[in-house]
């Protein structure tokens, strides 16, 4: 059909672009989902938009698709995510993945404790999921898709259950060789390490961090969390 023509030229034009633009002086390679995201009414119609559910005019069709409603995201889980990730290009998929991760948890919670999460228990999930789903990153080849241990661990006290319980990944919490019972054990070396901005993603609720608005972003490196007794 003319559209499916249409859209391909669109296609092989985007592709080409995106190739002309990646060649930046400097050896520097171009930005196109390593965005910091929106969840207001009007994201889908962004300039940068990228990915399924963008509304932007294609000078190709005679209707203007600049004209069409974004999807909703205010009731997004993540809407206060204030720091640049790759999801930026994949917001919805990402916000419909962490609410499902976030009642998987919750269920998980009551099957294993016996109890409905209280809001601590909450909270940290939400960190913790928002972490995963929209991890940080310093450009569109370099994210931090491991979460923090400082993250991880308030999770894993406040609701007794670690990541594998829910998550499709359940390796990104950095507790390997550097979890004990006894926090008092662990070395200041080993909680710098696992807390490295350079390696992992954590959300918190103050403002701190070199690439974070509203949240606090850390960074850290590998490992498997534990599971409840």
């Amino acid at each position: 059909s003319v559209l499916g023509m249409a859209g391909a030229a669109a296609g092989r034009a985007l592709l080409a672009a995106a190739v002309l633009l990646s060649l930046v002086p400097g050896g520097r390679s171009a930005v196109f989902c390593c965005k910091t995201p929106r969840f207001d009414r009007d994201w889908c119609h962004d300039p940068g938009c990228l990915g399924f559910g963008c509304q932007l005019d294609n000078p190709a069709t005679v209707y203007d698709e600049s004209q069409n409603q974004c999807s909703d995201l205010s009731d997004c889980l993540c809407a206060g995510v204030s720091w640049k990730t790759k999801a930026y290009c994949t917001i919805l998929s990402s916000c419909t993945h962490a609410k499902a991760d976030y009642t998987m948890a919750q269920d998980m919670h009551k099957l294993y404790m016996g109890s409905v999460a209280n809001q601590d228990c909450l909270d940290a999930l939400e960190k913790v999921i928002c972490a995963y789903h929209f991890p940080l990153c310093e450009n569109d080849t370099k994210d931090m898709k491991m979460i923090c241990f400082d993250t991880c661990l308030e999770m894993y006290q406040a609701c007794n259950i670690s990541l594998p319980y829910f998550a499709s990944v359940g390796n990104r919490c950095f507790f390997e060789g550097i979890y004990k019972e006894d926090l008092s054990e662990i070395s200041e070396t080993d909680l710098k390490r696992a807390n490295d901005e350079t390696t992992c993603t954590s959300a918190s609720t103050s403002v701190l961090g070199c690439l974070a608005a509203d949240t606090e972003v850390f960074a850290k490196p590998s490992p498997s969390a534990p599971h409840p007794a």
